[in-house]
Protein backbone atom coordinates (compact mmCIF):
# COMPACT_ATOMS: atom_id res chain seq x y z
CA UNK A 1 0.00 0.00 0.00
CA UNK A 2 1.35 3.42 -0.95
CA UNK A 3 1.13 5.85 1.95
CA UNK A 4 0.48 9.55 1.55
CA UNK A 5 3.22 11.71 3.00
CA UNK A 6 3.47 15.38 3.83
CA UNK A 7 6.37 17.60 2.76
CA UNK A 8 8.52 16.48 5.69
CA UNK A 9 8.16 12.87 4.58
CA UNK A 10 5.84 11.96 7.44
CA UNK A 11 2.55 10.18 6.95
CA UNK A 12 -0.26 12.69 6.54
CA UNK A 13 -3.80 11.68 5.64
CA UNK A 14 -4.47 15.17 4.25
CA UNK A 15 -1.29 15.72 2.22
CA UNK A 16 -1.05 15.31 -1.52
CA UNK A 17 1.63 13.23 -3.18
CA UNK A 18 3.32 13.84 -6.54
CA UNK A 19 3.31 11.80 -9.70
CA UNK A 20 6.38 12.96 -11.61
CA UNK A 21 6.67 12.65 -15.40
CA UNK A 22 10.17 12.07 -16.78
CA UNK A 23 11.89 11.82 -20.14
CA UNK A 24 12.43 14.10 -23.11
CA UNK A 25 10.04 16.25 -25.16
CA UNK A 26 7.74 13.48 -26.40
CA UNK A 27 7.30 12.28 -22.82
CA UNK A 28 6.46 15.83 -21.76
CA UNK A 29 3.72 16.05 -24.38
CA UNK A 30 2.19 12.71 -23.43
CA UNK A 31 2.38 13.38 -19.68
CA UNK A 32 0.97 16.89 -19.92
CA UNK A 33 -2.01 15.70 -21.94
CA UNK A 34 -2.71 12.85 -19.51
CA UNK A 35 -2.42 15.27 -16.58
CA UNK A 36 -4.98 17.62 -18.11
CA UNK A 37 -7.46 14.75 -18.39
CA UNK A 38 -6.75 13.45 -14.88
CA UNK A 39 -7.20 16.91 -13.38
CA UNK A 40 -10.31 17.67 -15.42
CA UNK A 41 -11.95 14.43 -14.31
CA UNK A 42 -10.61 14.86 -10.77
CA UNK A 43 -9.61 11.21 -10.92
CA UNK A 44 -7.18 11.33 -8.00
CA UNK A 45 -7.71 14.42 -5.82
CA UNK A 46 -4.80 13.40 -3.58
CA UNK A 47 -2.23 13.43 -6.41
CA UNK A 48 -0.44 16.40 -7.99
CA UNK A 49 1.02 15.89 -11.47
CA UNK A 50 4.36 17.54 -12.17
CA UNK A 51 6.18 17.19 -15.47
CA UNK A 52 9.93 16.94 -15.11
CA UNK A 53 10.35 15.90 -18.75
CA UNK A 54 12.48 18.30 -20.79
CA UNK A 55 12.91 18.94 -24.50
CA UNK A 56 16.15 17.68 -26.03
CA UNK A 57 17.18 15.98 -22.78
CA UNK A 58 17.62 12.28 -23.53
CA UNK A 59 18.68 9.57 -21.10
CA UNK A 60 22.31 10.75 -21.26
CA UNK A 61 21.28 14.03 -19.62
CA UNK A 62 19.78 12.11 -16.70
CA UNK A 63 22.58 9.74 -15.67
CA UNK A 64 24.58 12.28 -13.60
CA UNK A 65 22.88 12.87 -10.25
CA UNK A 66 24.11 16.48 -10.27
CA UNK A 67 23.06 17.22 -13.83
CA UNK A 68 21.03 20.28 -14.78
CA UNK A 69 18.12 17.95 -15.53
CA UNK A 70 17.50 17.31 -11.82
CA UNK A 71 18.04 20.96 -10.90
CA UNK A 72 15.34 21.95 -13.38
CA UNK A 73 12.90 19.53 -11.77
CA UNK A 74 13.71 20.92 -8.32
CA UNK A 75 13.00 24.42 -9.60
CA UNK A 76 9.66 23.30 -11.03
CA UNK A 77 8.69 21.71 -7.73
CA UNK A 78 9.70 24.85 -5.84
CA UNK A 79 7.68 27.08 -8.14
CA UNK A 80 4.63 24.90 -7.52
CA UNK A 81 5.16 25.08 -3.74
CA UNK A 82 5.92 21.36 -3.58
CA UNK A 83 8.70 19.25 -2.12
CA UNK A 84 10.88 16.41 -3.39
CA UNK A 85 9.67 14.45 -0.37
CA UNK A 86 6.18 14.37 -1.87
CA UNK A 87 7.31 12.49 -4.98
CA UNK A 88 6.09 8.92 -4.56
CA UNK A 89 5.26 7.89 -8.13
CA UNK A 90 7.11 8.48 -11.39
CA UNK A 91 6.51 7.72 -15.05
CA UNK A 92 9.46 7.54 -17.44
CA UNK A 93 9.72 7.35 -21.23
CA UNK A 94 13.06 8.19 -22.80
CA UNK A 95 15.54 7.34 -25.54
CA UNK A 96 19.21 7.61 -26.41
CA UNK A 97 20.50 10.05 -29.02
CA UNK A 98 23.84 8.23 -28.97
CA UNK A 99 22.57 4.70 -29.63
CA UNK A 100 22.79 5.06 -33.40
CA UNK A 101 22.68 1.90 -35.50
CA UNK A 102 23.29 -0.66 -32.79
CA UNK A 103 21.93 -4.17 -33.09
CA UNK A 104 19.22 -5.30 -30.67
CA UNK A 105 21.71 -7.09 -28.44
CA UNK A 106 24.05 -4.10 -28.46
CA UNK A 107 21.17 -1.69 -27.85
CA UNK A 108 20.08 -3.56 -24.74
CA UNK A 109 23.63 -3.84 -23.36
CA UNK A 110 24.29 -0.15 -24.08
CA UNK A 111 21.15 1.25 -22.46
CA UNK A 112 20.67 -0.97 -19.42
CA UNK A 113 23.45 0.69 -17.35
CA UNK A 114 22.06 4.11 -18.26
CA UNK A 115 18.57 3.19 -17.09
CA UNK A 116 20.08 1.81 -13.89
CA UNK A 117 21.91 5.10 -13.30
CA UNK A 118 18.75 7.14 -13.89
CA UNK A 119 16.74 4.99 -11.49
CA UNK A 120 19.44 5.25 -8.84
CA UNK A 121 19.27 9.03 -9.22
CA UNK A 122 15.51 8.89 -8.74
CA UNK A 123 15.98 6.96 -5.52
CA UNK A 124 18.62 9.47 -4.40
CA UNK A 125 16.59 12.60 -5.14
CA UNK A 126 13.15 11.32 -4.11
CA UNK A 127 13.59 9.28 -0.98
CA UNK A 128 9.87 8.55 -0.60
CA UNK A 129 9.56 7.22 -4.15
CA UNK A 130 7.48 4.05 -4.17
CA UNK A 131 7.16 3.01 -7.81
CA UNK A 132 8.41 3.97 -11.28
CA UNK A 133 6.33 3.09 -14.35
CA UNK A 134 8.49 2.79 -17.46
CA UNK A 135 7.14 3.05 -20.99
CA UNK A 136 8.90 2.36 -24.25
CA UNK A 137 9.09 4.87 -27.11
CA UNK A 138 6.58 5.83 -29.77
CA UNK A 139 6.86 4.27 -33.24
CA UNK A 140 9.58 6.22 -35.08
CA UNK A 141 9.03 5.03 -38.64
CA UNK A 142 7.99 8.48 -39.88
CA UNK A 143 11.10 10.35 -38.75
CA UNK A 144 12.70 12.13 -41.71
CA UNK A 145 14.78 14.75 -39.90
CA UNK A 146 18.59 14.40 -40.33
CA UNK A 147 18.99 15.67 -36.76
CA UNK A 148 17.14 12.66 -35.37
CA UNK A 149 18.74 9.82 -37.33
CA UNK A 150 19.64 7.92 -34.16
CA UNK A 151 16.00 7.92 -33.04
CA UNK A 152 14.69 6.24 -36.19
CA UNK A 153 13.49 2.66 -36.32
CA UNK A 154 14.43 0.12 -35.25
CA UNK A 155 15.80 1.97 -32.19
CA UNK A 156 12.32 2.77 -30.89
CA UNK A 157 11.29 -0.88 -31.33
CA UNK A 158 14.44 -2.02 -29.53
CA UNK A 159 13.69 0.30 -26.63
CA UNK A 160 10.80 -1.94 -25.57
CA UNK A 161 13.19 -4.86 -25.17
CA UNK A 162 15.46 -2.70 -23.02
CA UNK A 163 12.54 -1.94 -20.68
CA UNK A 164 11.61 -5.64 -20.61
CA UNK A 165 15.16 -6.67 -19.68
CA UNK A 166 15.36 -3.90 -17.09
CA UNK A 167 12.27 -5.20 -15.31
CA UNK A 168 13.45 -8.81 -15.64
CA UNK A 169 16.78 -7.87 -14.07
CA UNK A 170 15.06 -6.41 -11.04
CA UNK A 171 12.77 -9.43 -10.64
CA UNK A 172 15.84 -11.70 -10.81
CA UNK A 173 17.77 -9.38 -8.44
CA UNK A 174 20.67 -8.94 -10.86
CA UNK A 175 23.44 -6.82 -9.34
CA UNK A 176 22.90 -3.18 -10.23
CA UNK A 177 19.15 -3.66 -10.59
CA UNK A 178 18.04 -5.07 -7.23
CA UNK A 179 15.16 -3.76 -5.11
CA UNK A 180 17.72 -2.36 -2.67
CA UNK A 181 19.58 -0.45 -5.36
CA UNK A 182 16.67 0.81 -7.46
CA UNK A 183 13.11 1.89 -6.71
CA UNK A 184 10.41 -0.65 -7.55
CA UNK A 185 9.84 -0.58 -11.31
CA UNK A 186 6.92 -1.76 -13.41
CA UNK A 187 5.64 -1.53 -16.97
CA UNK A 188 3.95 1.68 -17.98
CA UNK A 189 1.60 1.78 -20.98
CA UNK A 190 3.17 0.44 -24.17
CA UNK A 191 3.57 3.35 -26.59
CA UNK A 192 5.25 1.53 -29.48
CA UNK A 193 3.06 -0.16 -32.06
CA UNK A 194 3.76 -1.27 -35.60
CA UNK A 195 2.82 1.99 -37.29
CA UNK A 196 -0.23 1.83 -39.55
CA UNK A 197 -0.37 -1.95 -39.08
CA UNK A 198 -0.88 -1.66 -35.33
CA UNK A 199 -0.83 -4.37 -32.70
CA UNK A 200 -3.11 -7.26 -31.76
CA UNK A 201 -5.38 -4.83 -29.87
CA UNK A 202 -5.85 -2.56 -32.88
CA UNK A 203 -3.69 0.28 -31.57
CA UNK A 204 -2.05 2.03 -34.53
CA UNK A 205 0.31 4.96 -35.05
CA UNK A 206 -0.65 6.61 -38.33
CA UNK A 207 1.33 9.13 -40.41
CA UNK A 208 -0.92 11.97 -39.25
CA UNK A 209 -0.26 11.00 -35.61
CA UNK A 210 3.30 12.24 -36.14
CA UNK A 211 4.10 15.91 -36.57
CA UNK A 212 6.48 17.58 -39.00
CA UNK A 213 9.77 15.70 -39.16
CA UNK A 214 8.15 12.67 -37.54
CA UNK A 215 9.91 13.18 -34.19
CA UNK A 216 7.10 14.63 -32.11
CA UNK A 217 3.42 13.72 -32.18
CA UNK A 218 0.94 15.92 -34.01
CA UNK A 219 -1.91 17.47 -31.96
CA UNK A 220 -3.92 14.33 -32.82
CA UNK A 221 -1.03 12.11 -31.74
CA UNK A 222 -0.60 13.97 -28.45
CA UNK A 223 -4.22 13.30 -27.58
CA UNK A 224 -3.93 9.65 -28.62
CA UNK A 225 -0.91 8.99 -26.42
CA UNK A 226 -2.17 11.20 -23.60
CA UNK A 227 -5.38 9.18 -23.44
CA UNK A 228 -3.35 5.97 -23.47
CA UNK A 229 -1.34 7.11 -20.43
CA UNK A 230 -4.45 8.47 -18.73
CA UNK A 231 -6.31 5.17 -19.08
CA UNK A 232 -3.34 3.26 -17.71
CA UNK A 233 -3.06 5.48 -14.64
CA UNK A 234 -6.82 5.69 -14.15
CA UNK A 235 -7.05 1.90 -13.96
CA UNK A 236 -3.88 1.12 -12.01
CA UNK A 237 -4.37 -0.50 -8.57
CA UNK A 238 -1.49 1.45 -6.98
CA UNK A 239 -3.13 4.75 -7.76
CA UNK A 240 -6.57 3.47 -6.83
CA UNK A 241 -5.20 2.46 -3.42
CA UNK A 242 -4.21 6.09 -2.80
CA UNK A 243 -7.63 7.32 -3.81
CA UNK A 244 -9.23 4.92 -1.36
CA UNK A 245 -7.24 6.25 1.63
Amino acid sequence: MIEKLDQSGQADSNGNIILLGLGFSTAAMTFNTASIILNYKNTYPSIDYISGAQGGQDINKMTDSKAEYWKTISARLDSAGLSENQVQIAWLSTGDLEAGNLSLKEHIAYLLPKYSAVLKNLKLHYQNLQIVFISDRTFAGYINSPAATSLKEPSAYYNGFVVQQLINNQVLEVEGFTYNELPFIDWGPQLWTNGRYGDSHGYKWLPNDAGDGGIHPSPKGKVKEGIRLYLYLEQHPYLKSISAQ
